[in-house]
């Protein structure tokens, strides 16, 4: 049987260095301290000094007259004149380029009605670039007795002029309307003219009129002075071409018309219209 051999705790190694090598560890720990604390000095020196250089370049080119506003030049204006563009951003000329604020300037562009995105940049030395996207009209719409012309969103640009009256087609039926209800049936409008000009692009040409007073219908007046279109809002597309498939026939067997009502699937009821008598 054979004896266990007894446990012995193992001796603390510490005390077996000898002293001479502790002195070698620690010197050696003191030289690694001085030389990262040397490295970590110069780099801090060098980040001053480079911060210091950026802030006196930053401040040369912020506070140079070589960079001031002098120029600003205007692209994908149509409709809206330059000029006035340039007039509302007459306080900004003289300021210099790095101080520009460029999304302030093109907020003060969009203020312009026509203006639908705007893009600004600097162009060295001394010239803004302002890029426009503008808005297409649409339509007319009769709001409060006065015309205005809005986009294909719905947007009211303004009162129409002249010249833009009798070449749009025109929404009425808006009397009664105000705030976010007026804006919600503009929307329709314009959505409803942008389904009929897909069915046909050369019908919605002769359109005059849209009126929006009845949701339950929408009635279309045309520039030749035709019958009255009754169409159901839901299905427009399908009234417009069976009307147009049905035209000359309708002209030529029932003559002139007061309204040709299309919203019934298998049928289209028409309404003679009215002559005056001799007395």
């Amino acid at each position: 049987m054979s004896r266990r051999r007894p446990i012995l705790n193992e001796p603390d190694q510490r005390y077996w260095r000898r002293r001479a090598n502790r002195k070698v560890r620690k010197e050696r720990l003191t030289r690694n301290l001085l030389r990262w604390s040397l490295v970590l000095l110069i780099n801090g020196f060098v980040l001053v000094v480079l911060a210091y250089s950026t802030t006196r370049a930053v401040h040369g080119l912020t506070h140079s007259s070589e960079f001031a506003l002098q120029r600003i030049e205007i692209t994908g204006a149509q409709r809206t004149a330059p000029e006035a563009i340039r007039g509302r951003l007459a306080e900004y000329v003289g300021t210099n380029l790095f101080d520009l604020d460029l999304a302030q300037i093109g907020a003060v562009v969009l203020r312009n009605p026509w203006v639908r995105e705007v893009k600004v940049r600097r162009v060295l030395p001394g010239t803004v670039r302002v890029s426009l996207s503008e808005r297409q009209p649409a339509a007319m719409a009769l709001i409060g007795e006065v015309a205005h012309i809005v986009d294909s969103t719905g947007y009211v640009i303004g009162p129409a002029g002249a010249g833009a009256i009798g070449k749009l087609p025109a929404l009425v039926g808006l009397e009664e309307l105000e705030d976010e209800a007026l804006a919600a049936e503009l929307r329709r409008g314009v959505e409803l003219l942008r389904r009929l000009s897909q069915t046909s692009q050369q019908f919605t040409e002769r359109i005059s009129e849209l009126d929006l007073s009845n949701h339950r219908l929408i009635t279309v007046r045309t520039v030749t002075n035709g019958p009255a279109l009754l169409l159901d809002p839901l299905r427009v597309e399908r009234n417009v071409r069976a009307y147009l498939a049905l035209e000359a026939e309708l002209e030529g067997r029932a003559g002139a018309l007061e309204y040709v009502d299309l919203r019934w699937e298998d049928r289209i009821s028409v309404m003679p219209r009215a002559t005056n008598q001799p007395s």
